[in-house]
């Protein structure tokens, strides 16, 4: 713009402002024609008032049209000024520069206001801790042991998740499996839940053999006044244990089907289908004296202490996921498979015995073994282009030595 003659820069100046006026000019004149209608006004016309909501909502977008017309219509007339002003020789090219791009800024600052301002933002403790703890969280902390927490509102609860270890976690992304036995023998069975409390010590008495595989000790309900109730489940299974039967399906519907009346506690359904080696023994001897804890618990490492006199079948409630989790028996690999639909399982032999299961996904090791050799390659490319480099610098100074010599 700046490098052609005055009388092009004001040609120039004066058509890009006259056809961005022109564009606003036309769409305020034409502003009727639109309807100011939003994708969810359907929602709010069933509302009560609706109607005279949803007309107060568009009136508030039509001047909200209107208002950022005007707006960029005082932009263009401030930048076509400061440009004018340059070619008048009343400022700098350099002043004018400088004016055109803090109106940008401007505007993009008046923009982003509207999108984010200062009561978006929080204090520092309401970010640190965004949940206060209730009651229920507090009875429910004091227990110190491992289990999780079922909040009937709801699976995906960040504020259950962040107080405890929620069946739902915090994340909409999830096993699928996960989902579909939640679906199948937990939801629909809440009314059960509700329906079969003991009042006197808040006790689910209802039986629910995906609740209790899966560990949960506590579920959350919801009192008709909002507070949250802490609720005992006392069957849960807790986080492994040794069972005595294999029950053999051969489709995951039967597998499904089969956890409805469960016997968890005793019983573990595999898919011989998918686990032919599981199932060559189907009946295993558990004593009473039988123990299996966990004494060791992180997100991608788990360790447990095993006690049995015989040998065993022992479930563990954790979701079974073949890309990553590998299992250890005193320091050796060794094979486990999936049972009741969702859980992990392995063959324990007789004795006290230490086992493992470490996340050791193949892709991860893949992925840090290429870094390193690329790391070292671009070490050594970068050490031998600075040798070449001062080769190349010694050659140099000998060539021009030597010519001084002549």
């Amino acid at each position: 713009f700046f490098t052609s003659d005055k009388e092009k820069q004001f040609k120039h100046l004066w058509q890009s402002a006259a056809v961005v006026f022109g564009l606003i000019i036309v769409l305020f004149l034409f502003k009727s024609s639109f309807s100011f209608s939003g994708m969810g006004d359907g929602r709010y016309l069933q509302m009560e008032g609706g109607q005279q909501f949803v007309d107060a909502l568009k009136k508030q977008r039509e001047q909200m049209y209107s208002s950022d017309l005007w707006r960029s219509g005082l932009f263009v007339a401030l930048v076509a000024g400061a440009l004018w002003l340059s070619i008048k020789n009343k400022v700098s090219n350099t002043v004018a520069v400088i004016l055109v791009g803090v109106l940008m800024v401007t505007d993009l600052f008046m923009i982003d206001r509207k999108y984010v301002n200062t009561e978006n933002f929080v204090s520092a403790r309401q970010v640190d801790i965004p949940f206060d703890p209730t009651a229920a969280d507090t009875f429910i902390l004091e227990d110190t042991t491992h289990f999780r927490v079922y909040e009937m509102q709801g699976r995906l609860q960040g504020r259950t998740s962040y107080f405890h270890k929620a069946v739902g976690g915090y994340s909409a992304v999830r096993p699928r499996k996960a989902d579909q036995l939640f679906t199948y023998h937990v939801e629909t069975r809440i009314d059960s839940i509700l329906n079969n409390l003991d009042q006197k010590d808040m006790t689910v008495k209802a039986k629910i053999p995906a609740l209790d595989m899966l560990n949960v000790k506590y579920v959350l309900l919801q009192a008709n006044n909002g507070e949250a109730i802490p609720v005992t489940n006392p069957s849960a299974n807790g986080n492994a244990w040794f069972v005595k039967t294999v029950k053999s399906v051969t489709t995951p519907d039967e597998e499904m089907k089969s956890l409805g009346n469960l016997d968890s506690k005793n019983v573990a359904v595999v898919n011989k289908t998918n686990f032919p080696d599981a199932v060559a023994e189907t009946s295993f001897t558990a004593d009473s004296t039988a123990t299996i804890k966990l004494i060791d618990y992180k997100p991608n490492y788990l360790k447990y202490k095993s006690s049995n006199n015989n040998n065993g079948l022992a479930v563990f409630s954790e979701v079974y996921y073949a890309n990553g989790w590998n299992a250890y028996i005193d320091g050796k690999e060794a094979p486990h498979f999936e049972a009741n639909y969702l859980l992990r399982a392995m063959k324990v032999p007789a004795g006290q015995h230490t086992i493992e299961f470490k996340f050791e996904p193949q892709v991860v090791k893949t992925g840090s073994t290429i870094a390193l050799f690329s790391s070292i390659g671009m070490v050594l490319l970068l050490l031998g282009a600075g040798y070449w480099k001062f080769r190349k610098s010694k050659q140099s100074q000998f060539d021009n030595s030597g010519s001084l010599k002549i």
